[in-house]
């Protein structure tokens, strides 16, 4: 009995199949690979633009606090405007007041984050109201940093110091700093 063996032509056709199938699965994986690096930067993006919008929120919360918010007359509140008085009082303590009165609802409030007030005018003074770093704790006790990336937002601001109500009230100029940790 004759074995039947295939053609020329057929062999060939096979070959240049395989070598299409080939050349297709290789344009396969350079798209995944292409998708996932484009989903990562994408990711990344993502994440930049929500660390910055927390951070934009805390500014916000912390600018309206009660706690530190200038008044006039009948408790109207004054924009952009840090009690002096207010602040030396909740900044001084040992412990930052937030941090010790109410601790998990100004972190509820405030998060991983970082709040300075620096007057800039007539001469530099900083305190600092809040401050709570992402760590982590090994199990020999050491202590490392636990974020990689902390974003930083500026807020020019008046500080008012009217101590006494019959007389006039004294502003200085400053910032608001607040470092969100991701």
């Amino acid at each position: 009995m004759a074995k039947h063996l295939p053609s020329k032509k057929a062999q060939l056709h096979i070959t240049e199949t395989i070598a299409v199938l080939f050349i297709f699965f290789i344009l396969v994986v350079f798209g995944i690979v292409f998708y996932a690096r484009y989903q990562q930067t994408s990711l990344q993006e993502k994440k930049e633009e929500l660390l910055a919008s927390r951070a934009m929120d805390i500014t916000l919360k912390t600018l309206f606090l009660p706690e530190l918010m200038c008044t006039r007359g009948e408790a109207e509140a004054e924009d952009n405007c840090i009690d002096k008085p207010k602040l030396d009082f909740l900044a001084n303590s040992e412990k930052s007041f937030f941090q010790e009165n109410l601790g998990d609802y100004y972190f509820s409030v405030f998060g991983y984050s970082n709040i300075s007030i620096i007057q800039t005018y007539p001469e530099p003074q900083q305190w600092t109201i809040y401050t709570k770093e992402k760590i982590k704790v090994a199990e020999n006790g050491t202590i490392t940093k636990d974020w990689t990336r902390k974003e930083p937002t500026f807020f020019v601001i008046t500080l008012k110091d009217q101590l006494r109500i019959d007389t006039l009230p004294q502003y200085s100029y400053g910032y608001i700093t607040i470092e969100v940790y991701s």
